[in-house]
């Protein structure tokens, strides 16, 4: 986890880096201070990278980064809607094509197909019906991003376990 009372205010790419390095401190890490949309999204390219982990919040962000990806070769796994759910055990992987009861992966699909970007991307979401709470933001329960978060890495080690053999 890397959020704490202490850390109220700052900003999440600078803690969670700060977590990983107490984990790893022989970890690389590039993290960027940045809102990402299409004028900047190439600047975050110009290096090379094995996997991209898009938990981004907003749907124009997470469809410039499966794009770029797909047109770069770059694996890439994305986070669909874990907000106004309780239950973990209703999160599974699957491609986007695949997803269901979701209002964003709804959205990201349409934008893809808009596109003509493959829905064959590889996303976690949850099959749960979100609670309607009557608020404009979902809200999270810890539970379930965290659990998302976990199985993500599960996912790429898993991955990176299979194209070691």
């Amino acid at each position: 986890m890397i959020t704490s009372q202490k850390n109220i205010g700052k900003y999440k790419v600078e803690m969670a880096k700060k977590r990983c390095i107490d984990i790893n401190p022989k970890v690389n890490i590039q993290s960027l201070k940045l809102f990402l949309n299409d004028s900047n999204i190439h600047e975050i390219f110009s290096d090379t990278y094995d996997y991209i982990i898009d938990t981004c919040d907003t749907i124009t962000t997470k469809f410039l980064l499966i794009q770029e990806a797909q047109k770069r070769n770059i694996k890439i796994i994305s986070c669909m809607g874990t907000g106004n759910r309780m239950n973990p055990l209703e999160l599974q992987i699957t491609t986007l094509d695949k997803t269901y009861n979701d209002p964003l992966a709804k959205s990201m699909r349409s934008i893809c197909k808009k596109n003509h970007v493959s829905l064959k991307v590889p996303v976690i979401w949850s099959r749960e019906v979100p609670i309607k709470n009557g608020l404009r933001t979902p809200g999270s329960i810890m539970l379930v991003p965290t659990t998302a978060g976990m199985l993500i890495a599960y996912y790429l080690l898993e991955d990176i376990k299979k194209s070691t053999i």
